[in-house]
């Protein structure tokens, strides 16, 4: 019951529990559907396939039909799962018990993602296991700064919290790797298969194969070992995380052997060197398969998608960076040091980031300067363009390069004695600044307005489809628009917001000051 004295958000009136009860029944009639449709049409599928003669060679069109079946198959099971999820739901809502209810909706919308994953290309899929090795990782990373691993914590009391912390997350981080390597046997057979077509089509195109062919069949080549590295890796995490931590001896009884001066400290020191010892392998190795996993996605994300992806991470830590800055006290004793601690991590990750993407962009300068021998007398309106290119990457480079010695100046901040969080804030946003420039470079403002319009009338032309099909069926109501996510990051629009916010920010700290020296009235 929410009393008017309370701060909690309040529910609106109209959501109620009748209302609650047809949302759910409306979703469980949906979702029932949309799994019957599917499985009327796997087992149409499966008939089909299994009616081929054994002898006759199937089409490519067969083939696409026949993967499709299989992944259909894994995504039934899961489909099958969120309606019995969602029914209890339901049942939960009418008792009514919220709590189990709202348990058994994270259930269903689980089952319903793991379905949709099934389907997923190899790109979705490399970036799924990439970011849950991420999460893994960083947990791991979390536990390793424990008061078991910390020199000064001397407090037993603690430490056993700690210890008994870890072992109930071993278990839930060992599921999760688990699931993490099914995904990545999903990954492996995707490339294996990419990889067989890549190689068959280049004997197909005889002596002379496609350049393109050749860089891609090259890419699928070298992601092979490093797929296999990371699930090694992971393998390792799995195991190491399903071994029980060393037990502490108990305390002896009077009738034990007396212990040798020193023994009991020596046997202490051994245990907490074999705990810390394992830790720290796991989080090696977790450490390491999230890197080849980053490998692998440099491997099948452009340049552009990388330093897109570098600049909307720095302005999620500027974001955050604002936010503990707001909290800090005057002496700074209120400041958490784990929170500071894992802002110098993420902006170092984007500082090797942003180093790595300038050179790639130097290299690409000086690639495109240089036209082949090979390919005798070029162009001149091809040599124009290429130097443009060349020029173009050259500048970016540079840009990207000043980004990342804002970021190193950002880590000096966070990492000064007398910490000042607010300090850091100004290269940050110079960094963001320069990243958002040089994407500016890469992608001038006319080609992103015409991807813009291109699709802002796809979209247009949905809508209306759509509207032109709920007039059919009797159905009101405007459809909302799609969000595209790629103007969001439009270079030129978050660079005059990162401008606006830089100097509203300015604004808001000379106020500060100002309310701070106020003169005061004499009282005498």
């Amino acid at each position: 019951v929410v009393t008017d004295s309370d701060d909690t958000a309040r529910v609106p009136g109209w959501i109620d529990k009748d209302y609650l009860v047809e949302s759910q029944t409306d979703l469980v009639q949906r979702s029932e559907e949309l799994t019957t449709r599917l499985a009327a049409g796997l087992q149409a599928g499966l008939q089909s396939a299994n009616s081929m003669d054994d002898g006759q060679q199937p089409t490519p069109e067969q083939v696409q039909e026949q993967e499709f079946l299989v992944k259909l198959q894994e995504a039934m099971p899961h489909l099958e799962r969120a309606n019995a999820a969602m029914k209890l739901a339901g049942e939960k809502i009418e008792l009514p018990d919220y709590v189990l209810a709202g348990e058994k909706q994270a259930e269903a919308i689980q089952a319903l993602q793991e379905a949709r994953e099934r389907f997923a290309d190899l790109r979705s899929l490399i970036e799924l296991a990439y970011a849950e090795e991420s999460k893994i990782a960083g947990i791991l990373s979390q536990m390793d700064r424990s008061p078991d691993s910390d020199p000064e914590s001397d407090s037993a009391i603690e430490k056993s919290n700690q210890r008994s912390l870890e072992e109930s997350v071993r278990p839930m981080l060992a599921e999760v790797q688990a699931k993490n390597l099914q995904r990545m046997d999903r990954l492996k057979a995707e490339i294996d298969k990419q990889l067989a077509a890549a190689r068959s089509a280049q004997e197909d195109a005889g002596a002379e194969p496609d350049e393109q062919a050749l860089a891609a069949t090259r890419r699928l080549e070298l992601a092979v070992p490093l797929v296999d590295q990371a699930m090694q890796k992971m393998q390792s995490v799995a195991n190491r995380l399903r071994q029980e931590l060393p037990q502490r001896e108990p305390a002896g009884d009077a009738n034990d052997s007396p212990e040798e001066p020193g023994e009991s400290e020596r046997g202490k020191e051994t245990e907490g060197e074999l705990v810390d010892e394992g830790a720290e392998l796991v989080r090696r190795d977790a450490d390491a398969a999230v890197k080849n996993l980053g490998d692998l996605r440099r491997l099948f994300f452009s340049i552009i998608e990388h330093l897109r992806e570098t600049a909307q991470r720095q302005a999620q830590l500027n974001d955050q960076t604002e936010s503990l800055a707001g909290t800090q006290s005057v002496d700074d004793s209120d400041t958490p040091e784990s929170e500071t601690t894992q802002l110098v991590s993420q902006q170092r990750e984007l500082t090797e980031m942003a180093d790595q993407i300038a050179s790639v962009l130097q290299q690409q300068s000086e690639q495109s300067g240089q036209p082949n021998p090979a390919d005798g007398d070029v162009d001149p309106q091809q040599k124009e363009m290429m130097e443009q290119d060349a020029l173009k990457a050259s500048k970016a480079a540079a840009l990207v390069t000043e980004a990342e010695k804002q970021m190193t100046q950002a880590v000096a901040k966070l990492e000064a004695e007398t910490l000042d969080i607010a300090q850091a804030r100004t290269p940050q946003d110079m960094a963001l600044e320069k990243l958002l420039e040089a994407l500016q470079e890469l992608q001038p403002p006319q080609q992103n307005q015409q991807q813009q319009n291109q699709q802002q009338q796809q979209q247009n032309d949905q809508q209306q489809d759509q509207q032109q099909q709920q007039q059919q069926e009797g159905q009101g109501g405007q459809p909302e628009p799609q969000s595209d996510q790629d103007s969001k990051m439009d270079p030129s629009r978050v660079l005059q917001a990162v401008r606006d916010r830089e100097a509203q920010r300015r604004r808001d700290r000379d106020e500060r000051q100002r309310a701070g020296r106020m003169p005061v009235e004499k009282d005498w």
